[in-house]
């Protein structure tokens, strides 16, 4: 079993007393896939770190859950379903130590086409979740749709970030370093360019990259 930093039998618990209670996903908690996503499902966490929670579920369902989420004033967008809950009282779960679990509810149909348009991030994200539940396997069989990127698709990839690393760093060039707000702009340029190149370097590999400060945070326990 993965370590996420924090014990499955609480998580387990949480899940099943603070998001299965909530208003709307406790009248539909049979139909929805519950994921631990963000740094515990990949590795990169750190004591602190918080739990990040994604509720997968068609939109039916999605519509349902927001428009009750807006009638108990938990939400004023049926839009945007992030949500802190509880807001006290999760060191019962998880010690005083980790950082506030947040949910999020997204449409499965946003899952298939993300998957489809192969987005290199949200593909990370999936493909590095860790499945608390899943009914009747429908994020796993979503999910199973990425083997890796298509040829043709992975060229155009690995040109566009390996351009743009050299855009960002033959920017750094022009600046006139003595300048505090060149300096700047040079630094930023550099910061950018490294980014694309680590981008690029995942692609070669045929993977997707995961977010920027997870990286930074491999890389510290490599060195």
């Amino acid at each position: 079993m993965r370590d996420i930093g924090i014990d499955w039998d609480d998580l387990k618990r949480y899940v099943k007393e603070q998001i299965y209670t909530l208003p709307g996903i406790k009248n539909h908690k049979d139909k929805l896939t519950v994921l631990l996503t963000g740094s515990r499902a990949i590795g990169t966490y750190s004591k602190g770190s918080d739990v990040d929670i994604d509720v997968i579920c068609t939109k039916e369902v999605y519509n349902k859950i927001q428009s009750e989420m807006v009638e108990r004033g938990l939400t004023t967008n049926k839009k945007v379903a992030f949500y802190y809950l509880p807001k006290i009282g999760w060191d019962k779960y998880f010690g005083k130590e980790v950082g506030q679990p947040h949910i999020s509810i997204t449409n499965i149909d946003i899952i298939k086409e993300q998957i489809k348009s192969f987005e290199d991030v949200p593909v990370w994200i999936w493909s590095n979740a860790v499945i608390i539940n899943d009914p009747r396997a429908q994020f796993k069989r979503i999910i199973s749709l990425f083997k890796e990127y298509p040829m043709e698709v992975l060229k155009r990839k690995v040109k566009y970030r390996y351009l743009l690393s050299l855009y960002w760093l033959i920017d750094v060039y022009p600046h006139n370093h003595s300048k505090t707000d060149e300096v700047f702009s040079g630094t930023l340029a550099i910061v950018n360019g490294i980014n694309e190149l680590y981008k690029f370097f995942y692609l070669i590999e045929g993977k997707s990259f995961l977010i920027w400060k997870n990286y930074l945070y491999m890389l510290k326990q490599q060195s």
